[in-house]
């Protein structure tokens, strides 16, 4: 099913834009569901993870675009006060942390920017989803078999795929939060910051590594190997 992410800041009228996607689809009788995190306490979770689902989408080969709700800062701050959503402190320690979708990202694109003022484009989102073609999906989803020549090389583009994952979610991380991988069921322990030249560093070890050490067997998930070393190593 194609996938829709709706971004913006606290309060920029998220949910109000996915409930008119909902009418929309509906009138269409086409089947749509909301994914949603009001379930959650907004004022103690609040991670982003845009490029996590552009990693899934690949993996299970759908398409997605990304609509970006661009709500002024002072209006925000008064749909808030007026609907009690977050804290003071934590809804303009949000706003800083907030990093706006970009449609030069490929996680982003294609990028539907919206003011309060904007009408939904929804039979342009409703042509794009139905017509474009999905994108393949990533190596990092996929097991690598040891035998294939271009390993070295997969190994290459999968482990770089993982270190941009984490940069993405560490921008919006608290310490000791867990992040999720495309790819395997494990789980990168964020338990202090590491600069991005800390995380190359240690996929350059993890090259060299398996360069002399290569799984004995064919089908190995390479991403869940990475992530171990990952995790070994970011003490």
């Amino acid at each position: 099913m194609p996938l829709i992410v709706i971004s913006g800041g606290p309060c920029s009228g998220k949910s109000t834009r996915a409930k008119e996607l909902l009418d929309y689809f509906q009138t269409k009788a086409m089947p749509v569901q909301i994914i949603t995190d009001n379930n959650l306490d907004r004022n103690a979770v609040y991670t982003g993870y845009r490029y996590e689902l552009y990693c899934i989408t690949k993996l299970y080969q759908t398409v997605q675009c990304t609509i970006y709700c661009n709500t002024p800062a002072h209006v925000a701050r008064e749909w808030n006060t007026a609907n009690h959503r977050y804290d003071p402190s934590i809804f303009d320690a949000l706003v800083q942390r907030y990093e706006p979708p970009e449609g030069r990202n490929r996680w982003d694109a294609p990028l539907f920017e919206i003011t309060p003022e904007d009408q939904l484009p929804l039979e342009q989102i409703a042509d794009y989803l139905a017509n474009k073609r999905p994108p393949p999906p990533n190596k990092s989803t996929v097991n690598l078999p040891i035998s294939d020549t271009n390993f070295l090389h997969d190994v290459d583009r999968v482990t770089q795929d993982v270190i941009d994952s984490i940069v993405q979610q560490s921008k919006m991380a608290v310490l000791g939060q867990q992040f999720s991988i495309p790819g395997t069921t494990e789980k990168i322990n964020w338990n202090q910051n590491h600069s991005v030249s800390d995380l190359r560093r240690i996929r350059q070890q993890y090259l060299k590594f398996i360069k002399t050490h290569p799984p004995s067997k064919d089908n190995t998930n390479v991403t869940a190997m990475f992530v171990q070393f990952l995790n070994n190593n970011l003490c």
